[in-house]
């Protein structure tokens, strides 16, 4: 973290401002006014504040890049100005910010007992019946529950989340009950609503042990306390009868396949992914806490604020604030070892040759593309330009994946495989509902 103050003094932009209206009144045309002639303090009714607020933050940032002294930012800065209010007219003020900046650590962050662990699923016979219950449950109508019953329904299910607050936790633990999977006693939520606080005993959340500790690396039912959650919400569901569950399902790439393999097939992948989610977090979570990395929430939140703000029109994936919040903590971690550890380095020549090679196996390619590379590979000087202005506008990206890469093969050579802990299906489907 730098943290600090930085002072844009009335003298250092009053000039420029005063230069800028200047220009704008020569080149406004705004009717009943002969061009050029529009008075000063129209401009700077309409353009004042906007002007004024570019100058002063273009010096804002100069002096900022100049107090960190070449470290590279990781994200935005979060600020304070004061005053809030610009002064677009005389007599002008100086503008004081403070400022907190995550930057890239000057040395790579020490890893201390780090407890790495690759989570495998551990298949039991009846996994696939469990499956197809799940997704009747899932595809099923719900019915919100205002208060939950002292009994169980027999003729219908129930699914309650809840979310915990953990103490020591990067982001909030989501936790679900339902009576498919039944992981603590009903008792403690007979009677609850959503919106109440509800007291989890360590001994209740025993069958979430490995979940939690994707979360909460040293988490144990046996050291751990009471745990305050809040009920988000509860609802009942009535499961789609098999035949319309398949109807919902998309089964055209499993043709030849008996009805078994398929479902065999469906279940397989969908626990890789809740494997791939879990071993990701769990494997962020583990360094992140051995390096005792947290960032202050005011950054996490302006920082996903502009994120949003940049990604209102883009498609794909949208990060959740939790997933956010883990992402900025990790690049921290990752910075710190990907530009200090020289063996984490990749030169331009390495880039180069590694988009080549990807442009090379490209497959699909249109004639007049396919020309172009022929050429590209038979001369040494036209290929050497066309990279190194493919790398000046693309290839960052392709550096870090690279180093991504290098840094996961640097860390197992390093810190030791991690310990598999296979988990049967009925935890992974914790989260599912």
């Amino acid at each position: 973290m730098a943290e600090g103050e930085i002072a844009v003094p009335a003298a250092a932009y009053e000039s420029a401002y005063r230069e800028q209206l200047r220009k704008l009144r020569r080149e406004l045309v705004l009717p009943g006014f002969r061009p050029g002639q529009v008075p000063v303090e129209v401009v700077i009714a309409r353009h004042g504040e906007a002007v004024l607020a570019e100058i002063v933050t273009q010096q804002f940032i100069e002096a900022l890049d100049k107090a960190l002294e070449g470290r590279r930012l990781v994200g935005f800065p979060y600020y304070h100005r004061h005053p809030e209010k610009y002064q677009v007219q005389p007599p002008y003020v100086d503008y004081h910010y403070h400022v907190q900046a995550l930057v890239v650590p000057a040395e790579p962050l020490p890893l201390r007992s780090v407890a790495r662990v690759r989570y495998t699923y551990q298949a039991q016979a009846d996994d696939v019946a469990l499956y197809q219950r799940i997704l009747r449950m899932a595809f099923g109508e719900l019915e919100p529950v205002e208060i939950l019953p002292d009994v169980l329904p027999a003729d219908k299910e129930l699914l309650v989340r809840l979310r915990w607050e953990a103490p020591g936790a990067r982001e909030p633990i989501r936790l679900s009950w339902n009576t498919l999977l039944q992981p603590f006693p009903w008792s403690l939520l007979a009677g609850k609503k959503p919106g109440d606080k509800v007291l989890l005993p360590a001994a209740a959340l025993s069958t979430y042990a490995e979940y939690l500790r994707t979360y909460l690396p040293e988490y144990s039912p046996l050291t751990a306390g009471d745990a305050e959650a809040v009920i988000v919400s509860a609802a009942y569901a009535r499961p789609l009868d098999m035949e319309a569950l398949k109807k919902q399902l998309d089964f055209s790439g499993f043709q030849g396949m008996s009805e078994e393999e398929i479902w065999q097939a469906l279940l397989q992948r969908h626990i890789e992914r809740i494997l791939r989610e879990w071993n990701t977090r769990a494997h962020q979570t583990a360094l992140l806490h051995a390096a005792d990395v947290h960032i202050p929430a005011e950054i996490v939140q302006y920082n996903y604020l502009i994120y949003l703000r940049q990604r209102t029109d883009a498609n794909g994936h949208l990060r959740s604030y939790e997933e956010y919040q883990m992402d900025i903590a990790w690049q921290v971690l990752f910075a710190s070892y990907a530009y200090n550890e020289p063996e984490l380095r990749i030169s331009d020549e390495e880039l180069e040759a590694q988009v080549w090679e990807k442009i090379k196996r490209v497959e699909n390619l249109s004639p007049e593309t396919q020309a172009l590379l022929e050429k590209l590979e038979t001369s040494d000087e036209e290929r050497k330009a066309f990279l190194a202005t493919f790398v000046e506008n693309q290839g960052e990206s392709l550096r870090q994946a690279m180093q991504v890469e290098r840094f996961n093969v640097w860390l197992e050579n390093r810190l030791g495989p991690p310990q598999e802990r296979p988990v049967p299906a009925n935890m992974l489907f914790l989260r599912v509902l």
